[in-house]
């Protein structure tokens, strides 16, 4: 009778640190791998260059939002009631009450201009 365990450890470990740059952990310092497990690292690696030059671009050129994302618009305008709309907002991104910036408003005539 035998008895036989197949144990399985750690070798390597790749990841992307928060400096955008791919960090490698190894098990010893001298680490010796088989040609599978090799090609399977040199697979994680670029994944992890990807990765880690994406994140870097992202700091680099940061994505500017749309104006219609980070437009103040009233509750009642965001839920099609325009007509309720008291011509108010809150701008998120300053943190402080606004005019909304719905484009209803753009053509609203006011009593005064159409007398």
């Amino acid at each position: 009778m035998k008895i036989t365990e197949t144990v399985t450890r750690d070798v390597v470990s790749v990841e992307v640190t928060d400096e955008c740059m791919v960090g490698i952990v190894t098990a010893t310092p001298e680490t010796s791998l088989f040609p599978a497990s090799a090609r399977e690292l040199a697979g994680y690696l670029v994944r992890a260059a990807d990765e880690a030059e994406r994140a870097s671009n992202e700091l680099l050129h940061p994505v500017t939002p749309a104006k219609f994302d980070t437009a103040a618009i009233s509750p009642d305008c965001r839920d099609g009631k325009h007509q309720a709309c008291m011509g108010d907002a809150w701008d998120r991104a300053a943190d402080h009450e606004t005019s909304c910036d719905c484009t209803c408003h753009w053509t609203t005539i006011t009593e005064e201009q159409a007398a």
